[in-house]
């Protein structure tokens, strides 16, 4: 598993995760919800979207040269991994998608 922030687990703690399984087979995880200790992480971020804008917006004038190309799939490929990372997020927060079993504490 490989996550873009620090994963609070522990052992025998009720986890959820939702990801995606990426080169190698390590499972990218894109939002963990810790039933056990009630906290939530997700790799989605306003920045992603502001990055990505900003990058397409940038390299759109300089397509035809070549380096614009480079900028723009870049900005573009920010943006759809940060919609899979909210995508992820809201599944995990969906209260149809939890397990009856478990019970937040709190």
């Amino acid at each position: 598993m490989r996550t873009r922030q620090a994963v609070i687990v522990a052992s025998g703690d009720r986890v959820a995760v939702c990801g995606e399984f990426g080169k190698g087979g390590i499972f990218n995880v894109y939002a963990l919800t810790n039933y056990t200790r009630n906290v939530s992480a997700s790799c989605a971020s306003a920045a992603n979207v502001v990055v990505g804008v900003v990058f397409i917006a940038l390299g759109t004038p300089f397509v035809i040269v070549g380096l614009g190309l480079i900028f723009v799939g870049l900005g573009i490929w920010l943006l759809v991994q940060n919609n899979k990372m909210l995508k992820a997020e809201r599944m995990l927060h969906d209260p149809r998608n939890v397990d009856p079993g478990v019970r937040p504490q709190g």
